[in-house]
């Protein structure tokens, strides 16, 4: 599996978002403790704030919360509004893994990977924060 830097930076964004005590954050805070540019990072928030994940208000009291609850945001939501490619690639390295282009490993590797793509992509928000209590 291959995530786009996109799909990491809003992992990061959401797990970090879910794993403190505050409620709202600041975009300049959230980009200088993440290590993420804040033009990338705000182009992340507008996506997310689209599919009504977070949102996002501007001003001196704004800042950006989550709309949803946390058990209701799976990984595979984020990777859903930051993906735009199938992320199930070749462990070869051939592009995207196909039955009718098969590599050598295909057929041993395909059981295992798609158990854990389906386990890592099940994950909620509120799964990642309890794990990291």
């Amino acid at each position: 599996m291959h995530l786009s830097k996109t799909s990491k930076y809003a992992i990061k964004l959401l797990t970090y978002m879910a794993t403190q005590d505050a409620e709202m954050f600041k975009s300049k805070e959230l980009c200088e403790t993440l290590d993420i540019p804040y033009k990338y990072l705000s182009a992340i928030i507008t996506n997310l704030s689209k599919a009504g994940i977070i949102s996002s208000s501007k001003g001196r009291n704004g800042g950006i919360t989550f709309t949803k609850d946390l058990s209701e945001v799976t990984l595979q939501d984020i990777t859903d509004i930051t993906e735009s490619t199938d992320i199930h690639q070749c462990i070869m390295g051939f592009g995207k893994c196909k039955e009718s282009d098969k590599c050598l490993l295909h057929d041993s590797w395909k059981a295992p990977k798609e158990s854990v793509v389906n386990d890592f992509l099940s994950q909620t928000l509120q799964d990642i924060k309890n794990n990291a209590s």
